[in-house]
């Protein structure tokens, strides 16, 4: 059970229907070293922006999975599961990290899940999502320790939330930085799960893409931003705003993303060159070169393409060699204090004249304040997303924000 008084657990307690052998012990404390070892655990939970879920294998407490984190903790957990889980440590974790042993069907303890919270609260949705991870690594189904939290109900409901209305999506303007027009939006996908609330993607993409639930919720998002532009174009004629659409690698791979971004422009009477897909970063490209084709196809029609999160995650520099993108994005984590961070300016400073040597745009990402949007524009970069130019919001106040952008007020 996901319980009340999970942040005030000692890692050692046992939960009912799981063993207490010392097993548990012995493996939490092994993650507390770990923590200890690569940050501190005050740095980790001050990065974290919502509650963040890992699971730690008792087969090999080396191995750690990361379940679902949001924002900046990413990074920082991503170390935590490239390093070796030595013994020792503390056994007890600060009172806004908790911990739930899960069990095998033999009775023996499978591992733990570990969440954390930034403020030490959890909120309905974040604890059934965390009994959702529970579960299903404890399915006798033999889902086993590395997948992600899903189970068939979850997925099942998935597979519906497209066609009865759960699935929305909100839109991030991006702009140019000198004069900070509205030159671009990305199109971003949130489920209304009539149980859990509103889902960003880090819930659910990642099970939708072990099946061919992320064709469908890909070619949802497609069709759903492009009639949404269609309907700017209506109002506004000419407005020049870009719409920017992710697509994930898996679906890449499994089929040709041309002909459905085809259908829906045919649909909704958009020029392909109101369009841009964006390659996400959230697994590999299985196949560069067959990517590389889709993308033709794509440039054919007048749809430009981008690589999300250059440097970072799966999004390699070598897809500059082999992918035909006509623009590139900086992550985040590049862009945070980059104007006291000589290190994270050298880094910029070094994409964005690559970016200019293929002739490609390049886009900073999670600018949150004056300082860091300035040192962006010193080093070459003019256009840029984030909170400072403002969050993700539904169709509507886009379409009022061109049109206070064309007639002013």
């Amino acid at each position: 059970m996901v319980a009340d008084d999970w942040e005030r657990r000692p890692v050692g307690g046992s939960s009912p229907g799981t063993p207490a052998d010392g097993a548990a012990l012995s493996l939490a404390s092994s993650l507390a070293s770990s923590l200890a070892g690569v940050v501190a655990l005050r740095e980790l939970t001050a990065a974290l922006r919502s509650a963040t879920i890992v699971f730690v294998s008792a087969a090999d407490p080396s191995t750690t999975t990361l379940i679902s984190a949001d924002g900046p903790a990413l990074p920082l957990l991503e170390r935590i599961g490239r390093s070796r889980l030595a013994g020792g440590g503390t056994d007890e974790f600060e009172p806004h990290i908790a911990v739930v042993e899960v069990g095998s069907p033999d009775g023996t303890l499978a591992g733990l899940v570990v969440a954390a919270t930034a403020d030490g609260r959890w909120s309905d949705a974040e604890r059934a999502l965390l009994q959702h991870a529970v579960d299903r690594l404890g399915d006798p189904s033999g889902a086993g320790a590395d997948t992600t939290p899903a189970e068939t109900g979850f997925e099942a409901a998935l597979r519906a939330a497209a066609g009865n209305g759960e699935l929305t999506l909100v839109y991030q303007p991006e702009v140019d930085l000198l004069s900070r027009r509205m030159l671009a939006v990305e199109a971003l996908v949130r489920w209304q799960h009539p149980d859990y609330g509103e889902l960003g993607p880090e819930w659910f993409i990642s099970v939708a893409e072990r099946s061919d639930l992320i064709r469908i919720v890909g070619h949802w998002v497609i069709d759903e931003s492009i009639a949404t532009l269609a309907s700017w174009n209506r109002e506004l004629p000419g407005h020049g705003v870009l719409l920017r659409v992710n697509v994930s690698p898996v679906q890449m791979a499994g089929e040709d993303i041309a002909a459905p971004i085809a259908a829906a422009l045919a649909a909704h009477s958009v020029p392909g060159d109101q369009v841009c897909i964006e390659l996400t970063e959230n697994a590999p490209l299985s196949d560069p070169h067959a990517v590389a084709d889709s993308l033709r196809r794509l440039r054919a029609l007048g749809v430009t393409s981008a690589i999300d999160d250059l440097a970072t995650g799966f999004s390699s520099l070598s897809h500059l060699r082999v992918l035909p993108v006509d623009s590139i994005k900086l992550d985040r984590s590049l862009v945070s204090d980059i104007d006291v961070d000589p290190r994270a300016q050298a880094i910029v400073t070094a994409l964005v004249g690559l970016g200019l040597n293929f002739g490609l745009d390049v886009i900073a990402e999670g600018i949150e304040d004056e300082d860091e949007a300035a040192t962006l524009l010193s080093l070459g970069c003019t256009r840029g997303q984030g909170h400072l130019f403002g969050r993700a919001v539904p169709a509507e106040q886009i379409l009022d924000r061109l049109r206070a952008q064309r007639f002013g007020g």
